[in-house]
């Protein structure tokens, strides 16, 4: 039997009790409905494939190479706010360290932001973690592990912890990074480290074109798609529990539910309805069964449009809007094995569309087939195939941008 407190009424018990044991906080609601930045998922829930591949990653590092993770997939799947949950979540014995693409340039570079880093550690961990920023940065820079201790501690039966090197949008890895990764990759840093990189889809592709790199484990690549329905609700309940709304335990779980479908299970999509909930929840002074659950669908669906729109603009995306939406249509149809057959299907829809008579179009069909994969429109699939990453976004296109698909395939 759950009982529960609802501050200023009596108590009740069961299905019926009230969750609230706060005054409901309007300004928590207000903070959250305006907040723009997605690096944090203020809810977070469920990924547990995901953490425990992370957790394996540490438990397998050792200090003669770089264990690498790739969490990689689709616009808005959730890869940024995982790698920052792992960060708030697992300390014990770990020394994180945030990497831009500047870092991974030289050496140098990297010492100092692992320095820095080592500066910022939990004092639970503050021991174990100098020694392992001091071996590091003396390997990179190629100086010898007595004179980091004073020539007095001997490298066996050092205490250390393990470097966690993260890089985010690492779908933008290029030659510059080659040299400091081939190095994590092959070598290491003379201490347990691993490399946990997330970007979009086509990351470790990215990655593996490298030379020297072609080859990472099988269990290194880790393909993030939607959520699962109980992990949305959990995220929701944790929201409506944090703001302290009147109502009873039914009704925020029917709340946490009718979220499901507006989200499409997708994490920036529940992000945009959880958004809309809050503003909907503000109005209704926090009572849960006043809300307007038809406000709170348009709401998100704006929201949700305007993220499609910030996906294409400034891009030849967004300037031929009507060709991006017949070619994410037809690798929806036919889901390419390869780019080159993404590219046969732009040229395919630019003759449709005679904008090979445009006087003003000028692109190659290749660049914008490479352009519909950088901005996160088409995904490279779990089996290797290309697909439209987020299908309603495919929907929206659709009817945003209604020109007729010729389907010459067909």
């Amino acid at each position: 039997m759950v009982i529960a407190v609802r501050l200023g009424g009596k108590r009740t018990s069961g299905g019926g009790a009230y969750t609230g044991r706060m005054a409901f906080n309007a300004d928590l609601a207000r903070r959250h409905a305006k907040r723009r930045d997605r690096d944090v998922a203020s809810f977070f829930a469920g990924r547990e494939a995901e953490i425990a591949s992370f957790e394996d990653a540490v438990e397998e590092a050792d200090s003669r190479q770089a264990v690498f993770r790739v969490f990689q997939g689709a616009p808005g799947c959730g890869k940024t706010s995982l790698a920052v949950h792992l960060r708030e979540t697992r300390k014990q014995r770990l020394v994180h360290v945030v990497l831009d693409e500047r870092h991974l340039e030289s050496y140098e570079a990297l010492a100092a932001q692992v320095e820095g880093a080592g500066r910022q550690v939990a004092s639970g961990v503050r021991k174990a973690a100098e020694v392992t920023v001091r071996l590091a940065t003396a390997y990179l820079r190629a100086a010898p592990v007595g004179d980091t201790f004073g020539g007095t501690i001997a490298r066996r039966g050092l205490d250390e912890a393990t470097l966690v090197l993260y890089r985010d949008e690492a779908q933008t890895i290029d030659e510059a990074s080659r040299k400091t990764l081939l190095t994590l990759h092959t070598v290491g840093l003379g201490v347990p480290t691993v490399c946990v990189f997330t970007g979009l889809s086509h990351t470790a592709r990215r990655i593996k074109r490298l030379p020297g790199l072609s080859r990472l484990a099988n269990n290194a690549v880790v393909n993030m798609a939607r959520m699962a329905e109980d992990e949305c609700v959990d995220s929701t309940r944790q929201m409506l529990r944090a703001l302290g709304v009147s109502a009873t335990l039914d009704e925020e779980a029917a709340m946490a539910r009718r979220l499901v479908p507006i989200s499409r299970r997708w994490p920036q999509h529940l992000y945009c309805a959880q958004q809309a909930l809050c503003e909907e929840l503000n109005r209704v002074h926090g009572v849960l069964k006043a809300v307007d659950i038809g406000t709170v669908r348009a709401r998100a669906d704006a929201s949700r449009h305007e993220y499609y729109r910030g996906r294409l603009a400034d891009t030849v995306l967004g300037e031929w809007p009507e060709l991006t939406q017949t070619v994410v249509t037809q690798v929806a149809m036919h889901r390419p094995a390869t780019m080159r057959g993404v590219g046969e299907l732009c040229i395919e829809q630019i003759e449709a569309l005679e904008l090979n008579k445009h006087p003003l179009f000028d692109i190659a069909p290749d660049e914008f087939a490479n352009t519909l994969v950088e901005k996160g429109a088409l995904s490279f699939t779990s089996d290797d195939r290309i697909d439209a990453s987020i299908p309603t976004m495919t929907t929206w296109l659709q009817r945003t941008y209604p020109a007729k698909v010729r389907d010459v395939r067909a």
